[in-house]
């Protein structure tokens, strides 16, 4: 493609080469193309593109359509750029463009860049630079109910990089200039009580108090009227500063009138209730991250966030944020998070923070759970759950009943951990918490599945997979879509578990979860096996394998046809094992296939033997090491080994 192509969604939906618009003139063909770069450079599977185009309700033809919409696109692109950059791919479609051809890859670039900067100053130029670019509501004049999702949670991402610079730029002594933009804002976004706080803080710094109070009011009046809600505590605590005309609404030590900046880290403001607002924001990542988010850039922002309230003396803040950065540790550096979640315990003790103490907890809990300490795990989780019954904290509560029902799942004390879900269940249910819903729902189908109850865990992957789909959470979907077909596979009903292993590949192929995509891969492989196909299931045992190997370079991903066999590949003959070796983030074996019985005996068509960890964030579905599971049947006691089954 030529380098001077430019796609732009932040605003009116256009494509651009060198200033001159390109023609991109069917409905269909923009909504395409909007899906497409909203992924850019990843795999876009037709299954979504259709749903872009026709929601829940598309016609017989429409995998046809789409492919015609693409090849129209290509011609387009291809003659005002020289050649298309889209790609067709095994599942969908995928477009090829540079990050800085993609406004809205410059605008999430530029935020990440002004979150690493040490000094104020140069954190706004970027944030200034990012919000230059948008030109109005995001992907306007795109109907489809797919892109304007995706268009929703960026809109709400600009609004949230705007008041993260007027922060600072109030913390430089702009407060004269903001005072007009910031009104503009208030006015159009009447119910984010943040904007509302810095235009009361604009005005108070500028001589205003009683302007500043008069926006409270206003402010609270329409909240009342609309939401029928009061302004949150942060708020009400910045109007009672304003009215003792306290002190602490100065200016921060060293910011001039005029905004010249100053060196180090921006402080925040020093109102009551202000000061924490960094410990509550790491608070609140660690709870809402989204899965697919990249931990990377989460902990070089806490550790410059860290630094900075650790440079204020915010003890609340530094707790908050060293409890944050060990939730991003625990998977590869379990010692160190076990260091961060004892010192941010004794700082929240220190502070009197009771619901600090049971996150900090509930943290060192999970450490002893991965370590295999069990019972100090349980000890922990308790004293967690008596922090959260304290404040009211239903979703945390929910948490470490999940956490202490894998426990039990782990040491088969099922019934003990039937109740402990249920109770989680009713609680996520009746707080319309989707996300945790699905999680739950997953984890009670994974203990109805090691318990051989599989019209339970049907209804309940079922459940779960409706749960992740009202969350928009795509890996969620596909996790419980495997789980739909691997168990009704084993019910003895294949073609309806192909159709779910198929539908689970083309959710999975949407995401960058590898394992996620070998597991699917595998266990269609499995279903092949099953049903005396075994030769259709060796491209994807073998693709699998090399996935799998990739992803943790070892010689693992072999292919087992009995006892010593081998087979023959496009690379020369295959080892007779599928091993896709230890997950270095489950903590366990990926999977084996035996494609032949034990001994070389032929498998009877319609039984299932697999070992397959199909692992999310809250556990695996897992049949135990060389297991067999007739179709309908249920598996033998000691089916799970509590050894492979602990939860990463």
């Amino acid at each position: 493609m030529d380098g001077g192509m430019e796609f732009r969604l932040l605003g009116p939906f256009e494509v651009v080469r060198d200033g001159t618009p390109v023609g991109i003139g069917a409905a269909r063909q923009r909504t395409v193309l909007a899906t497409l770069l909203l992924a850019s450079n990843r795999t876009v599977a037709v299954s979504r593109l259709i749903e872009a185009l026709w929601d829940e309700d598309p016609p017989h033809t429409a995998k046809s359509q789409v492919h015609i919409c693409v090849s129209a696109l290509r011609r387009q692109l291809s003659h005002a750029g020289g050649r298309s950059p889209i790609a067709t791919r095994p599942s969908g479609y995928l477009i090829s463009v540079p990050d800085d051809a993609v406004d809205v890859r410059r605008f999430e670039m530029l935020v990440a860049e002004a979150a690493a900067q040490q000094s104020p100053e140069e954190a706004v130029q970027r944030l200034r630079a990012g919000l230059a670019l948008w030109r109005g509501p995001a992907a306007d004049g795109v109907g489809s109910r797919v892109v304007q999702a995706a268009a929703t949670r960026l809109n709400e991402s600009r609004l949230a990089a705007l008041e993260d610079c007027l922060d600072l730029e109030l913390q430089l002594g702009r407060h004269h200039d903001l005072t007009g933009e910031l009104r503009e804002l208030v006015a159009e976004h009447p119910l984010r009580e943040r904007l509302c706080g810095q235009l009361m803080l604009a005005l108070y710094r500028s001589g205003r108090q009683a302007d500043a109070l008069e926006s409270f009011r206003t402010t609270r009046e329409i909240l009342a009227d609309e939401l029928g809600l009061d302004p949150g505590e942060e708020l009400r605590r910045l109007e009672q500063a304003i009215l003792a005309n306290h002190p602490a609404l100065g200016l921060p030590d060293g910011a001039r009138h005029r905004g010249n900046s100053r060196r180090g880290h921006p402080r925040l403001p020093a109102a009551p209730g202000w000061t924490n607002s960094a410990g509550d924001l790491a608070m609140t990542s660690a709870t809402l991250s989204e899965p697919g988010s990249h931990p990377e850039d989460r902990r070089t922002t806490h550790e410059a966030a860290l630094d900075a309230v650790r440079r204020t003396g915010n003890r609340h803040g530094e707790a908050s944020l060293l409890y944050s950065l060990a939730l991003l540790a625990l998977g590869e550096r379990p010692s160190d998070a076990s260091w961060m979640l004892g010192r941010a315990q004794a700082l929240f003790d220190e502070l009197g923070d009771v619901h600090g103490l049971a996150l900090a907890c509930s943290g060192l809990a999970v450490v002893d759970r991965l370590s295999g300490r069990y019972t100090e795990a349980l000890v922990r989780y308790r004293a967690a759950l008596a922090g959260f019954e304290q404040v009211g904290d239903l979703v945390g509560k929910s948490h470490v009943r999940r956490d202490m029902a894998q426990i039990h799942m782990d040491q088969q004390r099922y019934d003990v951990a039937e109740q402990l879900l249920h109770e989680a269940l009713a609680v996520c249910r009746k707080l319309g918490a989707h996300r945790v819903t699905a999680q739950t729902e997953y984890q009670q189908a994974e203990l109805h599945l090691r318990t051989g109850r599989l019209d339970e865990a049907e209804r309940s992957f079922e459940a779960a997979r409706q749960a992740a789909g009202e969350a928009r959470d795509i890996v969620g979907q596909a996790y419980a879509t495997l789980g739909l077909g691997i168990t009704r596979s084993a019910r003895g009903e294949p073609d309806r578990a192909e159709r779910d292993l198929r539908a689970a590949l083309d959710l999975a192929d949407q995401t960058d979860d590898l394992l996620l995509r070998s597991r699917t891969r595998l266990a269609l492989a499995e279903l092949d096996a099953a049903r005396d196909r075994a030769a259709a299931g060796m491209p994807r045992v073998e693709h699998a394998g090399a996935r799998t190997r990739g992803r943790m370079g070892s010689a693992s991903g072999q292919v087992r046809l009995g006892r010593g066999g081998t087979r023959g590949g496009p690379h020369g003959s295959v080892p007779g094992d599928v091993d896709a070796g230890p997950d270095p983030e489950l903590g366990q074996d990926v999977g084996d296939v035996d494609l032949d019985g034990p001994q070389g005996q032929e498998q009877p068509t319609g039984d299932l033997r697999v070992r397959l960890a199909v692992g999310d964030p809250v556990g695996h579905l897992q049949l135990g090491r060389g297991q067999r599971l007739p179709a309908g049947g249920r598996p033998p006691a000691a089916a799970v080994d509590p050894a492979d089954a602990v939860r990463a």
